[in-house]
């Protein structure tokens, strides 16, 4: 039953309760000037009407509310074991990527949000701290490390196809200065560019291409080392 119909329900029952009320007081006008000796006798009846009338409003009211209580438990618990099977899922999809040859037949077919989400999953599961940054206004970094070996690590995420060039290395380094960073990465599902490579060596940007990418998740299967070497 809605808020709305409780409402309405309440109201019917609070009407029948006034016009038992009136009635009964009516009969017992009419009883006492009929039989003055009766009167005791009416205004118990009229009285124990009353008090029933009122106890199945309380226990009507008291059900609703057990029934309220127990739908949102229902709600709560389907929404537990929603999230439940969505991290079960989360888990069962990033160790069957936890190979070479899955990286580059599914991991190519992400959007680049599905990437990030992906990545960041994959590290949070190998035990890293991860942050997110906003979709927007990002400074160039899709992720951040806070504590890697006492160093903050910013990571840019490029699930691109062709080959990764000097802008990635120049918004990363920016990306480093506005996060305050010790350290960043770009980790990509394709490979770098020579003029990128060169940049990267004199910005300590780290450069992880898909080859890298797949040695990194194939030991992990293994139980490797969990950050690429």
């Amino acid at each position: 039953m809605s808020r709305r119909q409780q409402d309405k329900a309440e109201g019917c029952l609070l009407l029948g309760v006034i016009l038992a009320v009136l009635l009964i007081g009516f009969v017992a006008i009419g009883f006492a000037t009929a039989y003055p000796q009766g009167t005791a006798v009416v205004l118990v009846v009229a009285t124990f009407f009353v008090i029933l009338i009122f106890r199945r409003r309380k226990q009507a009211r008291l059900q609703a509310e057990e029934e309220r209580q127990e739908r949102l438990r229902q709600r709560q618990a389907e929404r537990q074991e929603q999230a439940q099977q969505r991290e079960a899922a989360k888990r069962r999809r990033i160790e069957a990527m936890l190979h070479p040859d899955r990286v580059r037949d599914e991991i190519n077919y992400m959007s680049g949000p599905e990437f990030e989400r992906f990545m960041a999953d994959l590290l949070r599961q190998k035990g890293y701290e991860v942050e997110e940054t906003p979709l927007s206004g990002d400074q160039g970094v899709d992720l951040v490390l806070p504590d890697l070996d006492g160093k903050r690590v910013v990571i840019q995420l490029k699930r691109w196809t062709g080959p990764v060039g000097n802008n990635a290395i120049q918004a990363t380094f920016a990306g480093m200065a506005h996060y305050q960073a010790d350290e960043g990465w770009i980790i990509t599902t394709s490979t770098f560019t020579k003029s990128a490579r060169e940049l990267a060596r004199s910005t300590r940007v780290r450069l992880i291409d898909r080859d890298e990418l797949a040695d990194w998740l194939e030991g992990l299967r293994e139980g490797e080392e969990g950050a690429p070497d």
